[in-house]
């Protein structure tokens, strides 16, 4: 079954990650259409992958730009806490900074929290680039884990098992 509405054979979708919904079953899927927006899309589907609508966006403006490639994905992760929140890990740039060796692109780390399974999100910033420092900057594939008992803690590559911070609700 085609998960999105676009038609195009060129289209081209970077590592989709696909989630399950640990009460409702439902699936999630999250992808980079690195020809279309190169925004992160979330995908759901009720009915175990017969069909498919669109999701929430849980990209936070400026930074809508995940990925421009479609190589060495995945550029998002996704992840159902025991409690059926689900979290998306993803890096993303500013458009404005296009212009940029992608390399030297400024890429924060976000990690989105939906408590609708995919139909909205909560998103926050969860690691914040320097562009002086280029050892912060060339951040390209965001990764979460939910801790199995107490999902309340969430990680990511690099947090020194430090629970991400919760967005404001």
């Amino acid at each position: 079954m085609q998960v999105t509405t676009n038609p195009n054979p060129t289209r081209a979708h970077s590592s989709p990650q696909l989630s399950r919904h640990p009460d409702t079953g439902e699936l999630v899927i999250a992808e980079t259409d690195v020809y279309g927006g190169f925004g992160v899309n979330v995908h759901i589907s009720g009915d175990g992958g017969r069909t498919w609508a669109r999701g929430g966006d849980p990209m936070m403006k400026p930074y809508t730009w995940n990925s421009d490639y479609a190589i060495n994905g995945p550029y998002v992760t996704t992840a159902f806490d025991k409690n059926g929140v689900l979290y998306l890990a993803f890096t993303a740039a500013d458009p404005a900074q296009g212009a940029l060796n992608r390399a030297e692109r400024p890429r924060p780390l976000f990690v989105a929290r939906s408590e609708d399974g995919g139909r909205s999100f909560t998103t926050t910033m969860a690691y914040q680039v320097t562009a002086s420092d280029p050892k912060t900057i060339n951040n390209r594939r965001g990764r979460v884990a939910v801790d199995p008992e107490n999902p309340g803690n969430i990680h990511w590559p690099g947090s020194r098992a430090r629970p991400v911070p919760r967005p404001a609700r």
